[in-house]
């Protein structure tokens, strides 16, 4: 006489149990990747307001080392002053409506913050002058603050 072995599973039973556990991989496939893209997005976006806050930053580094001479005016002007040619020019850059400004112009004319041309978003700009260093603070969209130290050259060299 023959034994006649069953499985706990067979048949239709066996076919629905295994298009059961591949919905489960596919929903839980979904919702990580639907968590992986939020995750990739945030990051992104910090990124970006991180990167324009830093180059930013980087231009006004790079306008201080120009050969302008450099002056604060109150707490949130960095003043830069250059001859062309003969005449006289300031270079003015301050933080108005959520954006770092740049305004050039002749230093004959008073100092208008509205004609400024944006140059990157940021909340909020500062300059401090102790003696021959300049300390530049720079609030970017995301509300992390970048920081600068910059040492004015001297304007003469010493002879030995």
């Amino acid at each position: 006489m023959e034994v006649k072995q069953t499985l706990p599973f067979s048949g239709r039973a066996r076919g629905v149990f295994v298009f059961a556990l591949l919905c489960v991989y596919a929903v839980t496939a979904c919702l990580l990747l639907l968590s992986g893209l939020q995750v990739y997005r945030a990051i992104k976006d910090k990124s970006a307001a991180h990167y324009e806050g830093r180059t930013a930053l980087a231009y006004v580094l790079g306008k201080l080392r120009s050969d302008a001479t450099p002056s604060v005016m109150g707490t949130n002007v960095l003043l830069l002053s250059e001859n062309v040619g003969t005449k006289p020019y300031n270079t003015y850059i301050f933080c108005r409506d959520g954006q770092l400004c740049e305004y050039f112009g002749s230093a004959a004319l008073a100092f208008d913050p509205t004609l400024g041309e944006p140059l990157a978003r940021a909340a909020a700009f500062s300059v401090t002058q102790d003696g021959a260093r300049i300390y530049l603070t720079l609030l970017d969209g995301a509300g992390e603050a970048h920081t600068a130290c910059f040492g004015q050259r001297a304007q003469k060299e010493v002879a030995p």
